[in-house]
């Protein structure tokens, strides 16, 4: 699923049922600025820096990555 958002960056999120692999990522400009997968158990690609890897405790919920990413979001009154 991709959804555009007004800024012109784009929330992706992916599943692929044969490996259980779950993926949410939040990418501006061709760059992924905020991420989450369960790839070798779930974690975290944090707004500040996006290649690191920061171990979940427990899996991270759609609903919840979409709730960082709002925190970081630009009001649209000034785009």
């Amino acid at each position: 699923m991709r959804a555009s958002l007004a800024d012109a960056s784009f929330i992706e999120a992916f599943f692929n049922e044969a490996t259980n692999k779950t993926a949410y990522a939040w990418v501006k400009e061709g760059q992924r600025i905020l991420g989450a997968d369960n790839t070798r158990g779930w974690h975290l690609h944090p707004f500040a820096s996006p290649s690191v890897h920061i171990s979940a405790e427990q899996p991270i919920t759609f609903a919840e990555f979409l709730r960082k990413v709002e925190k970081h979001l630009t009001p649209i009154e000034e785009l």
